[in-house]
């Protein structure tokens, strides 16, 4: 019977967990990626927009609703990226609803500045947040309960749950 030496198991143990990772991130990235741009914005979604680019919902009800008729033109340009509007503009219009703290309209502001507007670069930021929780919940996993098998059930379960993928 002859045993490895400590250090042999340690580097095969430790490849095996590299390769874990990069498969439970790859699978990951592509179950929330896939056709993410193809799905209609969720009512949610187009008030976080409207929110980010500074704009309130009674802006867009006195502008838009006139007796003129509208073009997609039009209502896009209440989810673009607005440079006339600043952070206090967004942190105004998300005093005049009821809604989470403005850390991630302002991200998301900026985000869109940076990426631009598209379906997919709105919907990123979200995305990039929900990637970010993977190594949280594997880290708070080993935390709690001192198990690394834990940390990665835990981690497998997030990263293929439906409900997660729907709301990152």
């Amino acid at each position: 019977m002859s045993l490895k030496p400590q250090s042999l198991r340690t580097k095969k143990h430790f490849s095996i967990n590299v390769l874990l990772i990069i498969v439970i991130l790859s699978l990951s990235i592509f179950l929330r990626f896939f056709e993410l741009s193809q799905k209609p914005y969720t009512t949610d979604e187009v008030r976080t927009l409207l929110s980010s680019s500074g704009y309130t919902y009674q802006e867009l009800i006195s502008q838009s609703f006139n007796g003129q008729i509208l073009t997609v033109k039009d209502l896009n340009k209440y989810q673009d990226f607005a440079s006339e509007k600043t952070n206090k503009d967004t942190i105004y219009a998300l005093t005049q609803q009821d809604v989470s703290p403005p850390l991630y309209f302002i991200l998301l502001r900026y985000w869109m500045k940076f990426w631009g507007n598209s379906v997919l670069v709105t919907r990123g930021l979200s995305v990039f947040i929900g990637l970010l929780l993977l190594p949280v919940v594997y880290w708070l996993s080993l935390e709690l309960f001192s198990s690394s098998l834990v940390g990665w059930m835990t981690v497998c379960l997030i990263a293929v749950s439906p409900f997660h993928m729907i709301n990152s």
